[in-house]
This record gives C-alpha cells, structure tokens and sequence, in this order.
C-alpha cells in the first residue's frame, strides 16, 4: 500500500479520479466534475489523498483546509455546500480496520493541520462500509430520510403509513387539480438554462429576506450554472405550476438508481395554501419511480414533512481529532458551542 497527495487537480490526477469513478462506490458529490467545480468555487488548499495497492487506485479522500482564527481545519472539500461527504472506495477491494488506521496515520502523518472535522459522513456509501465511520470514533448529527421506492405508485402510497396525513393532502391535492390546470415539468437544462438560474436566484432573494434561513452565497448561483452544463442528465430542474405560475421547484440530482432531493423552492403567491410542496415531491416521487429510480434521498435535514413521505432512514456521522495544542483548545471550544446549539 502506498500513497501520493496532489494539492491540486491537475492531469494525472484528473485522469486516476475519472477511471476509478465508474468502478468506486461514492455519492453525486464526490464526482470528479462536481469537487472540481467546488475547488474553483472555494479557493482552499487541497490535498487529494489517493491510495494505491501496488499501481491499483483503492481509494481516493478529497481534503481542504479551512482556517478559522489561525486554526487549521482538515475537513472534507465542501463540506458547507453538500449533504454527503466521504471517500471514494474501490468496489473490488476490501479495506480492513488494521489496514484503514495505519494508512490514516500515515496521512495524517503528511498533512499540516491543526484540527481535523469529518462531517457529513453515512455508515454505508451504497453497499460498503465508510472506514471513515466504521474504523474511527464519531459522533450521530442528523437523521437522513429517504423513500425504498417499490415498482409502482399504487404500492408506494397504500404503504404510507400516516394515513392522516395521507388523506388530507389527497383531498388538498384533487381541489386544486379540479379547480385549476396543474402541471408538473423537468425542464430541459440546455433550452431552459436562464429559467433554472433565474429560480435559484429567486430562492436566493427569499432566504435573504428571512432573518432566521440560510442564504446562499452570491457566487452559488454561479457555480449552479456552471454545474448544469456539466451535468445536463443527471441534474434535474423540477417545477409545479398552477395555471401557468410557477409555485415549487426543486433542484435536484439522479446518481445511478438514487435521486436526491436537494434544493427545494416554495414561491410565495395564493396558491399556498394548496402545498404546492407537498405536490411536487408527490410528483417527483411518481417520476422516480417511473424511472426504475430506487432510492429517493430527501437529503440533509430532519423536517417533519421528510417523515411522512419516508419509509426509512440513514444516520449521518461526524468525526473529530485534534493533531496538537491549538488543535484541543480549538476542539473544547467547538464541542461547548455545539452543546449550547442544541439547547437553544
């Protein structure tokens, strides 16, 4: 076993990630195109860790550096921006406890930091396990929700099991289809760019408005229009209009047999009242399945309207160690913060 860090993603790196991609287990956001876009986005510096079994690639970690007050924080790149991070793994090589700690010693050996955070991190990447979570001492952050789609859409909704729920929103949904013509669309990324970029834009303006969300950074919109030219099958532009006004959208993304429901979009108008939400993930379920589509992933966050639609979930994990001094004071601090988060 052997290892070589690049701090950039230059040729030969770019050419191992794109073979081993199509033979390695990980999620839409450690593909080779979209960390490329997340590098550019993000200016930091990087160390992408590539493992070899004599000239074989078994494995490739993705690492920034993120400093906060001088303090040096190894953290998988992007972490902010995705809701899964982790390696890539090789589909055909087993990696062991012993094997995993000594290569992590190794690296971390190699690495200038201070303090490392894995965050974002699921026990399984598809059917292997994460050695990041498996073989290292982590903490439980949040509950993922997904759906196990079954072969029709009879199937999946006879099985909700909050029939209460269920039946509120089938007659919330039949009024406004018997009232006014509803139709759901994933518009064609290359013919409808503008229009994509236009709606998170307008998500944009929405979440600034509201003092307790999230904003996204000016410069997410950009690196969304550069990422959908890149990825014009695999990322999909949902909308739901009611009589020809957009009132829900979601940007999402098809990996393999898992769609993920990533960035979902309520405009405010009078048709609220009708949850045009609820809506359009009924749609985008019925889709998915149409798809042959197995796993519908609802993403990072635990919100209760996630519940009614899932029917299991994942845990995702988050990893600490500090390296030195500054790293352990930096640490204490971080875990006194993260109590008094969860108590607010």
């Amino acid at each position: 076993m052997n290892i070589k860090i690049f701090s950039n993603l230059e040729p030969e790196l770019e050419d191992l990630w794109k073979t081993f991609e199509k033979k390695s287990n990980h999620t839409f956001f450690q593909n080779s195109l979209f960390i490329k876009k997340l590098v550019n986005f993000k200016k930091r510096k990087n160390y992408f860790v590539v493992v070899f079994d004599s000239s074989e690639v078994i494995a490739i970690f993705p690492f920034e550096i993120k400093k906060i007050f001088g303090i040096k924080i190894l953290q998988w790149i992007g972490t902010k921006y995705v809701d899964y991070c982790g390696p890539l793994i090789s589909q055909d090589h087993e990696i062991s406890s012993e094997f995993f700690k000594s290569l992590w010693q190794k690296i971390l050996d190699k690495i200038n930091c201070d303090l490392v955070i894995l965050d974002k991190q699921a026990k399984f990447i598809d059917n292997l396990e994460n050695p990041f979570v498996n073989f290292l001492d982590n903490f439980e952050i949040s509950k993922i929700f997904l759906i196990d789609l079954p072969d029709n859409e009879d199937e999946y909704f006879q099985n909700i099991t909050n029939k209460k729920f269920l039946s509120e929103f089938k007659r919330t949904s039949n009024k406004v289809r018997e009232k006014y013509h509803l139709k759901f669309e994933n518009l064609k990324m290359n013919k409808d760019e503008l229009k994509s970029i236009d709606l998170i834009k307008k998500k944009n303006l929405m979440l600034n408005k509201n003092f307790f969300g999230k904003s996204i950074e000016k410069n997410f919109v950009n690196f969304f229009d550069d990422l959908i030219s890149d990825f014009p099958d695999q990322i999909k532009l949902s909308v739901l209009s009611i009589n020809k006004e957009i009132v829900s959208a979601n940007l999402g993304f098809v990996k393999n047999d898992r769609f993920y429901y990533f960035m979902p979009t309520i405009f405010k108008n009078d048709y609220n009242k009708y949850s045009p939400g609820k809506i359009l993930i009924s749609e985008l379920i019925k889709w998915s399945i149409q798809k042959k589509i197995k796993i519908f992933d609802f993403g990072l966050g635990e919100e209760n309207y996630k519940k009614y639609w899932s029917n299991r979930t994942e845990t995702l994990f988050r990893h600490f160690y500090s390296k030195n001094i500054k790293g352990l004071v930096a640490l204490k601090i971080i875990k006194i913060y993260l109590f008094i988060k969860n108590f607010l």
